[in-house]
């Protein structure tokens, strides 16, 4: 008997052992976990994705791929995996509008959209091109001004339209080489009417605007008079000449805005992620301003870069007067301070209720949070949300109050939030009235931060993978990460510890107007280069004395010495006087 207790025990140790070296093994899955602050509080719903890009039947129509025809196409048929989106808003009617930049080959359309309620099952529905088959490009007629050539990231505004830049040119390889740049004609500003899907506008941009790149156009946003739709301006963030390019709709006018503040920063231009098979991808951005946003409540237009830290607020004042934009460089510009490390954001938006600014975090794959109200320093921003494996790659961020609700994930939202309570946030500034102002959504309870990822270094890096969610959209409930992150919200700080000395409750005035901007009074170090390299003042002009009158110096005085010599025939001495000299 002892024996067989034995062997049974021997059995089972073995079992034991055997088992424990399996599970060093066996894949285990983890949440995700980062040095940087991710918090499992905030729960990140799935809106849909896609493996591979399509678009819905009957829309999509192959093209001519003859050199006599416009080389704005990208081939006979349609490549799925070169149609990689980058930017999307949702509109009110819940529209998803889609851009996918060509940048490849075989891309059905740079804009194009879905609906909503036609997600099943967490997929995304294929994509309908915009504008309507009657607008976009078709064999020989996409030569047609009317088409879209290379759309980066359209805009929508409070009148119902969408606002974009065409930059109608190909880049296919690196931007080193120009001769693999396709220009089509020149780069254009449009403007479509979201209700009828016509186009309201298409206006060119100047070539000394852009000149010599026109590739750079990457992102727009717009403020529009809720009194008067006509009295828009448009700002344009050019990458690659580090200008804000300003449009006024009611002039049809052009103008740009530089200032040293818009280049990129060397120190913050390399960028290190991990793709999901563990790559390790270091790669460099060259571009200068990537994206800006408008603040409402300070008369301001935010602007951030993917190779810098910094973010720079400009003055609406000085950016809708071509007068005033002559005068720039200005020390009107300035840099608000430093956020935190890998925190570098190509595209970031603002809440207009709450100042709270959200930004794209790529190295850290995930979305971060700061509030204008306090100061920007590495400890103010945060990063709310953290998932390399649904954020792999995030290119955009937008806030909407479109409701979501029927997308969240119910039985993980009641087991993690019911107990909780968010009726004591309270914003510092009182909401803006959503009517009157530049939301273009209707109000509903909640807010949603929305973001979408396009594992872009994954694709180039690790092949393009047909089993993965390669593109997604996510989203998360604003109310909840700021109870996660109260550091995002203003009243955290004390008002007298940071007082800024432009904050005011004032409307915002379109018409261009004076500036006399204060300094700041506890301004955060770097400063702006006109504020930090200020010229001495030219110093006060002194007539010269007269030269002297020459006067000719008077001779030296020389003495005389006298010699007696001895005449030896008359016996006599002969004196004789002789000049020596001293």
């Amino acid at each position: 008997m002892k024996l067989w207790k034995q062997l049974i025990g021997l059995c089972l140790f073995a079992v034991v052992v055997s088992g424990n070296h399996y599970d060093q093994y066996t894949p285990k899955y983890s949440e995700p976990s980062y040095q940087h602050g991710y918090k499992k509080d905030v729960k990140l719903h799935k809106l849909c994705s896609w493996n591979v890009v399509n678009y819905a039947p009957g829309y999509y129509v192959d093209r001519d791929e003859s050199w006599s025809s416009c080389k704005v196409d990208s081939g006979r048929g349609l490549i799925p995996e070169n149609n990689i989106p980058i930017g999307f808003f949702i509109h009110h009617d819940r529209r998803v509008f889609v851009t996918l930049p060509r940048e490849r080959l075989g891309v059905g359309s740079t804009v194009a959209y879905f609906h909503l309620d036609d997600i099943k099952n967490g997929q995304c529905p294929p994509l309908v091109p915009y504008p309507p088959r009657a607008n976009y490009t078709l064999d020989a007629e996409c030569c047609s001004p009317d088409n879209l050539v290379n759309v980066n990231r359209v805009y929508p505004d409070s009148c119902d339209r969408m606002w974009g830049v065409d930059r109608n040119a190909l880049s296919l390889k690196p931007r080193n080489k120009l001769d693999t740049v396709w220009e089509h004609g020149s780069p254009v500003l449009f403007i479509y009417d979201l209700k009828t899907d016509c186009l309201v506008r298409r206006v060119p941009i100047p070539a000394e605007i852009y000149a010599p790149y026109q590739l750079g156009f990457l992102a727009l946003t717009v403020f529009v008079d809720p009194k008067d739709c006509n009295n828009a301006y448009a700002y344009i963030s050019d990458t690659d000449n580090g200008c804000v390019v300003v449009y006024s709709f009611k002039k049809d006018k052009f103008w740009k805005v530089c200032s040293p503040e818009f280049f990129s920063d060397a120190k913050y231009s390399k960028l290190n992620v991990k793709t999901r098979k563990n790559t390790d991808v270091t790669y460099w951005k060259t571009s200068f301003l990537t994206d800006c946003t408008k603040n409402l409540k300070d008369d301001e237009l935010l602007c951030t870069s993917d190779s810098s830290l910094y973010v720079f607020s400009v003055p609406f004042a000085d950016l809708n007067s071509e007068e005033a934009a002559r005068c720039y460089p200005s020390k009107n510009v300035h840099i608000l301070g430093k956020k935190c490390h890998n925190c570098q954001s190509v595209v970031h938006t603002i809440n207009q209720d709450n100042l709270v600014l959200w930004q794209v975090q790529e190295q850290r794959y995930g979305v971060g949070c700061w509030n204008r109200d306090n100061p920007l320093t590495p400890d103010t921003v945060q990063t709310v949300v953290s998932d390399l494996h649904r954020l792999p790659y995030v290119t955009d961020v937008i806030v909407t109050n479109a409701d979501l609700s029927k997308f969240k994930d119910h039985e993980y939202h009641d087991k993690s939030y019911d107990h909780k309570s968010y009726d004591h946030i309270s914003y510092d500034h009182k909401p803006y009235d959503h009517k009157s102002y530049d939301h273009g959504y209707h109000k509903y309870d909640e807010n949603y931060v929305v973001t979408f990822s396009n594992n872009y270094q994954g694709i180039l890096n690790d092949g393009f993978d047909h089993k993965e969610e390669n593109f997604g959209f996510y989203f998360f409930v604003e109310k909840e990460a700021l109870e996660a992150y109260p550091e995002c919200l203003a009243k955290s700080y004390k008002q007298s510890s940071y007082e800024h000395p432009q904050r005011h409750n004032v409307g915002y005035s379109h018409k261009p107007q004076t500036y006399h901007p204060q300094s700041y009074q506890n301004h955060h170090q770097p400063q702006s280069y006109q504020q930090h390299y200020q010229p001495k003042p030219a110093p006060v002009y002194v007539q010269p004395k007269p030269a002297p009158v020459h006067v000719e110096p008077k001779p030296a005085f020389r003495p005389t010495y006298g010699r007696t010599y001895r005449n030896t025939e008359s016996n006599e001495d002969d004196v004789k006087t002789i000049d020596v000299e001293e």
